[in-house]
């Protein structure tokens, strides 16, 4: 989901792109060669654009105007994005099941990819960010796995209980070294530093 000023909501769904408006008319977006673009998430980043994943790859819209073709920019990820994702850096991460994880940093153009395999391979990315101890996180169908820098190799933490957690989709870090799991059987809570993973938390 993304919010507008006025009211409106940006929907991303299985079925593509929706647009709630303020006075609850639904309407279903097109982008690209005007596609339906199916399993769809939606972001609006800091910098003022509004970031589009689906199976057809990515696509960045200012937000605004809210649609102008013109401005509508297609990226290198082709298809296949699972998760757009700003963390409280400002860096925008971006997971497609096919091509790996893309990291990219509006304030110092920065950008850094890590190819699907390089983990272990044959499995996908879910989500990754930056938590505030400075660790770089990457969920993964394998795993999480941690690592202090984009140069450096990354390690995979051991969470007793993981196989519990079934359909990974989504993580989240606060203060403190929590890690948020939302996942196929619910919502858990896996501290990064007693390595405690507490399930059904919600």
């Amino acid at each position: 989901l993304s919010n507008e000023a006025g009211g409106a909501i940006w929907i991303g769904a299985e079925s593509g792109l929706l647009l709630r408006e303020s006075d609850g008319e639904i309407q279903k977006i097109l982008l690209g060669k005007n596609r339906i673009l199916r399993r769809a998430v939606v972001l609006t980043s800091r910098n003022g654009y509004r970031w589009v994943g689906s199976y057809y790859g990515l696509y960045r819209i200012p937000v605004m105007p809210r649609i102008n073709e013109d401005e509508i920019e297609s990226f290198e990820i082709d298809s296949g994005v699972s998760r757009v994702f700003e963390d409280h850096e400002h860096g925008l991460w971006i997971s497609s099941y096919f091509e790996g994880l893309f990291y990219l940093s509006y304030r110092n153009d920065f950008f850094w990819r890590m190819p699907k395999g390089i983990l272990e391979k044959s499995i996908n990315f879910y989500s990754a960010e930056v938590d505030y101890e400075k660790n770089i996180l990457v969920l993964t169908g394998g795993g999480l796995y941690l690592s202090r820098n984009h140069s450096d190799g990354f390690n995979k933490v051991s969470i007793r209980g993981w196989r519990y957690l079934n359909e990974r989709l989504i993580f989240s870090s606060c203060r403190g070294g929590k890690v948020w799991i939302a996942h196929g059987a619910g919502l858990s809570v896996f501290d990064l530093k007693s390595k405690a993973l507490r399930r059904d938390v919600a």
